[in-house]
């Protein structure tokens, strides 16, 4: 997709701040500036537009988020009170940091990465916030999943508990690490532990890039933190460290290939790591923006992220381990045969996959 709608939607998520007029097709932008997540911040370049629609659209998300920004105030204080030590991330923690309000980025979920050690008691704990888990999943089995997080709901709320933040094995930081370097971000008068800046820059770069960039507001979440070169050096070690460099240096790649000025040494530090995996990547962001496709495309760019040694083995994980779906599509079988629900695995995703296959052709 191209024309002057999704031009001036790029061009926000890419910085850009001055009044753009002139005639546009009104439902387009509206269908593109929600779905990219940056409604409030193109009706902002959009003063005399007429139409309410973009208007809306952006009320009703700010709604969403101040909703939501007001759980995590409460959610904080709980698993503070309850010696639970959490960072919150992405969402409003983002939105403040990197935009000054959290109405202006919004956002889908609220994710709390939690002491790996006290995820259970941090769900216990927010279930007496009013939150109840999520009906996929099935107390009996969690401990058996192995699962990177649990999903809850409390209304339009939904609530991430996260043990890791990257979801790649072998990869990221450990709790610890992460806690000891932490910073803090003010919302509604309380002081809520999040991300250090280099962790934040880590994080964002990988999660963009692992969506492949589809809501270009995640490009715009690199463009702001390139900003400023503090922390982008340590953040790249990590990333050389775990043979992810390519999927790191993605999103920084993009933006300066649309024209977005970085700080020298980011500028280095790409051309210096430019390779066919990086270009790769970068070329397929792109056309992934005007293209509607699939979930097993995602997946597939997913595994072009890491290196070809952990390709297979995360081939191989997302094949045979057992979801919460796989435990409870057959309850009538002993949670304790993890064999049979890793033989039931394969033949569920080849069906799951299949099936969507077979419907394109079909289409």
């Amino acid at each position: 997709m191209s024309g002057p709608e999704f031009d001036l939607v790029l061009d926000t998520a890419l910085g850009g701040v001055s009044p753009s007029p002139g005639p546009m097709d009104s439902r387009l932008l509206v269908e593109l500036a929600a779905r990219h997540g940056l409604a409030a911040l193109v009706a902002a370049r959009r003063p005399d537009d007429t139409d309410e629609g973009l208007r809306r659209v952006a009320r009703a998300a700010q709604a969403r988020s101040m909703a939501a920004s007001a759980e995590l105030v409460r959610l904080s204080a709980a698993l503070s009170d309850a010696g639970i030590r959490h960072l919150a991330f992405k969402g409003p923690a983002t939105a403040t940091r990197l935009y000054g309000d959290v109405a202006a980025r919004p956002f889908m979920d609220l994710d709390l990465l939690v002491d790996p050690d006290l995820l259970f008691q941090a769900a216990d704990r927010v279930e007496q916030e009013g939150f109840g888990l999520d009906d996929r999943l099935q107390r009996a089995h969690l401990h058996r999943m192995g699962g990177k997080h649990l999903s809850h709901i409390k209304g339009p709320v939904r609530l991430e508990l996260h043990r890791e933040i990257l979801g790649i094995a072998g990869t990221g930081r450990s709790f610890e690490e992460l806690w000891q370097d932490r910073a803090a971000f003010e919302l509604a008068g309380a002081e809520i532990p999040t991300l250090g800046r280099a962790d934040l820059i880590h994080q964002n770069c990988l999660h963009g890039t692992g969506h492949a960039f589809l809501c270009l507001k995640w490009l715009g979440d690199v463009v702001r933190l390139a900003r400023d070169s503090d922390g982008w050096e340590e953040a790249l070690a990590w990333a050389r460290r775990d043979r992810l460099e390519a999927a790191f240096l993605c999103g920084p790649a993009l933006a300066a290939d649309l024209g977005v000025s970085l700080p020298p040494e980011l500028e280095r530090a790409i051309r210096a790591g430019t390779s066919r995996q990086l270009s790769r990547l970068v070329e397929v962001c792109k056309a992934k923006w005007h293209l509607h496709e699939g979930e097993m495309s995602l997946v597939s760019h997913r595994l072009q992220m890491l290196p070809p040694s952990r390709r297979w083995r995360a081939l191989a994980t997302m094949a045979l381990r057992p979801t919460a779906s796989d435990w409870n599509a057959v309850p009538w079988l002993s949670p304790d045969t993890p064999i049979v629900f890793s033989i039931l695995r394969p033949i569920r995703v080849a069906f799951k996959y299949g099936r969507r296959l077979l419907s394109g052709v079909t289409t």
